[in-house]
């Protein structure tokens, strides 16, 4: 995500994730695809940030979705919450800069990291459970691959925003 976000600003990538192909940064090599040196061994290719961008769409579009399906709008959101290994290691600014996030205040954003066990060691005290257990009458699983504006919604998030 943090490469996304830095060629979206420095220019290396367009709107649709393609690299810029006169840009100093890159460099074309005969017979392979496009790339973004980053070190003498390392380098990134345009269908590898094609892939970056189909989970940034999934991520986004998911959201979107849901967002729509509870009737609220980005700026309805009092915080959004990060979760697990990918958030723990997310950088927010990023993420908001590429669209992976609806646009929101930065600080409304929680990075909290692997939540999942404190959550569950909580269970063990009965104060915890008592106060968890009605939320779990309200749990919906939702697929949403069944959810018909979800397509639309990644198809849409499949580009960078405009800067």
């Amino acid at each position: 995500m943090d490469f996304l976000a830095h060629g979206v600003s420095e220019g290396w990538l367009n709107p649709f994730g393609r690299f810029v192909r006169d840009h100093p940064a890159l460099r074309l090599v005969p017979d392979l695809p496009l790339r973004a040196i980053i070190t003498d061994s390392l380098y990134i290719t345009e269908p590898d940030v094609a892939e970056l961008l189909q989970a940034k769409a999934a991520i986004a579009g998911g959201v979107q979705t849901l967002l729509e399906l509870a009737g609220l709008r980005p700026e309805d959101l009092r915080a959004l919450y990060v979760a697990g290994g990918f958030g723990y290691h997310l950088n927010a600014a990023h993420a908001l800069a590429i669209g992976l996030f609806p646009a929101i205040p930065r600080e409304r954003i929680h990075l909290v990291g692997n939540s999942s066990l404190g959550g569950a060691s909580l269970l063990l005290y009965p104060e915890f459970r008592s106060a968890i257990e009605p939320l779990l009458a309200c749990v919906n699983v939702l697929e949403l691959n069944q959810i018909p504006s979800f397509e639309d919604n990644f198809t849409d998030a499949l580009t960078f925003p405009q800067c």
